[in-house]
């Protein structure tokens, strides 16, 4: 890289004289020390309402039955509540609350093999499972499988969602109805 070479237009000027102050410690004193009040000063005009804003005994009174009539109500107060146990249908397979899969101690990822039985349909969490749990809407997860919607379809399952009847780590056993 070379040195730049200054342009005939850029004229600049070079850095003024750079000036020291000693100042005396009377100077000193006088800037830093406390002023004293001086003697006109008052002390400052408290707030006092306008008159348009002056309140009368009717509206004061007022204000205090509305009070007394706010302590009375009973507020709704939302609770939070445990997501229910649920499996259901979808159009390309099954949906799994996130609360079932708590229960059965499962997550997103985990491989799972779905059956019927007399007693219901059953979710089995197994390590070389047929069907990948994926992520689903606000913390549910799916099985996503167009076999499986046929398989279902062809038992005559009712779409629905269906609470989760019996659990263990690992297990699920939904009650279904079929339609005849």
């Amino acid at each position: 890289m070379t040195t730049p070479i200054p342009r005939s237009n850029e004229h600049g000027s070079p850095p003024g004289e750079v000036k020291t102050y000693k100042l005396t410690a009377e100077e000193v004193a006088a800037l830093t020390a406390p002023q004293p009040i001086p003697a006109s000063h008052t002390k400052p005009i408290t707030h006092r309402p306008r008159r348009d804003q002056q309140q009368s005994g009717a509206e004061a009174s007022k204000q205090t039955k509305a009070a007394q009539a706010a302590a009375e109500i009973e507020w709704f107060t939302p609770q939070k509540r445990e997501p229910e146990a649920t499996i259901g249908f979808a159009r390309d397979g099954l949906i799994i609350s996130s609360g079932t899969l708590a229960q059965i101690k499962a997550k997103v990822g985990d491989r799972v093999n779905v059956g019927l039985s007399k007693s219901g349909l059953l979710i089995h969490v197994v390590p070389d499972g047929i069907l990948k749990l994926a992520k689903g809407r606000a913390g549910d997860a799916q099985i996503n499988s167009k076999q499986l919607k046929q398989w279902l379809d062809n038992r005559k399952i009712k779409k629905q969602h269906y609470p989760v009847s019996w659990h263990a780590p690992g297990e699920a056993l939904v009650k279904v109805e079929c339609d005849e």
